[in-house]
């Protein structure tokens, strides 16, 4: 480590604890507010049930009508999609969230039974924030473990490609040089880091490189922020979700 990168790291350190308050002001934030919206597609008397949790990916009914639509032509009922979403949460929060808001008789309650399937969209401010891909593969367990008495047909979506570099405060930005280090994952794909880890016999993968292949090579896809997509591309996300995630329960018509 150069003078110059240990400089820095101590500068950092201190700024974050001065501003963020260390580990306790962590503890201590506000727990997130969900983001709910359902949408049905058919007029079959039994639809297939799509329940989503994560980011604000998920949030503010993005990824509707086109997942339920999707869903209801490729098997030939009816389908309902309740997506749930934390904007600017991490996956450890957004489980805070969920218990909060909902408890998991709630989340079966947007339904009125048990939803066939979950799909999880987490994992982009975990890179943000620099998190740590084994602290992000623990907080995905956890996540998953909590969901599983609701449906035990989990998939998750691959993180998605964004803007590493996106513009962020400085703040933010001193806070990744804090969390890079003491995660000992400064440096190296972290996308490749974070992806890899969560392999796991409880869950599926959606592959999103199937979808957009990168930012860098499809910027126009994403809003200036290169974190999210356009609102045209949300939609297209959700129609994509709707036409790949395995579905244990029913077979395509």
């Amino acid at each position: 480590m150069t003078g110059k990168q240990r400089w820095m790291i101590i500068g950092a350190t201190c700024l974050v604890t001065l501003i963020a308050g260390g580990g306790l002001a962590y503890s201590l934030m506000p727990t997130p507010v969900p983001s709910t919206y359902c949408w049905g597609a058919g007029d079959h008397p039994n639809p297939l049930k799509v329940l989503v949790v994560g980011e604000s990916w998920a949030a503010g009914g993005r990824l509707l009508p086109e997942a339920p639509q999707a869903l209801n032509k490729r098997f030939g009922r009816s389908a309902i999609v309740c997506s749930v979403g934390f904007s600017g949460a991490n996956t450890r929060k957004q489980l805070r969230g969920l218990k909060a808001a909902f408890d998991r008789q709630g989340l079966v309650r947007l339904f009125g039974s048990k939803p066939d399937k979950i799909v999880i969209i987490t994992g982009v401010n975990d890179i943000i924030q620099r998190r740590g891909s084994m602290t992000y593969k623990d907080d995905i367990s956890n996540l998953v473990e909590w969901l599983q008495p609701i449906s035990d047909d989990i998939s998750i979506l691959e993180i998605p490609n964004i803007n590493l570099n996106s513009k962020l405060s400085p703040i933010y930005k001193a806070k990744q040089i804090v969390f890079e280090f003491t995660s000992g994952e400064a440096g190296g794909d972290l996308l490749k880091k974070y992806r890899s880890s969560i392999t796991d016999y409880r869950y599926t993968v959606i592959s999103y490189d199937d979808f957009i292949q990168g930012w860098a090579t499809a910027p126009v896809n994403y809003t200036p922020d290169g974190i999210h997509l356009t609102t045209e591309n949300f939609h297209k996300l959700g129609g994509y979700i709707g036409e790949v995630m395995p579905v244990r329960s029913v077979q395509p018509k």
